[in-house]
């Protein structure tokens, strides 16, 4: 019900899902590539299951859709990748190999 309000709040304002919170187009677990569609200044790091920062992978604004790669010193598990702007910020667990 939350979120069902959280997205008519957003279309109330002119605002388009797309607009406001970057997303996560797709991810290559084994070539630890990430897929990121956004047109607006974005922060993206990898955050430990705890929350703790280990790196950023982009902090300003993109362009459409962008590839970036997860350095290869971050050993396999499972992580957060936090996607942020000024819309919003959104959470997706990835796995790495």
């Amino acid at each position: 019900m939350f979120l069902r309000t959280g997205i008519l709040l957003l279309v109330a304002a002119g605002l388009s899902m797309a607009q406001a919170v970057p997303r996560l187009s797709w991810f290559n677990p084994r070539e630890r590539l990430v897929g990121v569609d956004s047109d607006r200044n974005v922060e993206i790091s990898i955050h430990t299951p705890e929350g703790r920062w280990l790196e950023n992978l982009h902090p300003s604004r993109l362009r459409g859709s962008n590839v970036y790669e997860v350095s290869p010193e971050i050993p396999s598990g499972l992580y957060l990748l936090r996607l942020r702007s000024a819309g919003g910020e959104r959470l997706e667990r990835i796995l790495l190999f």
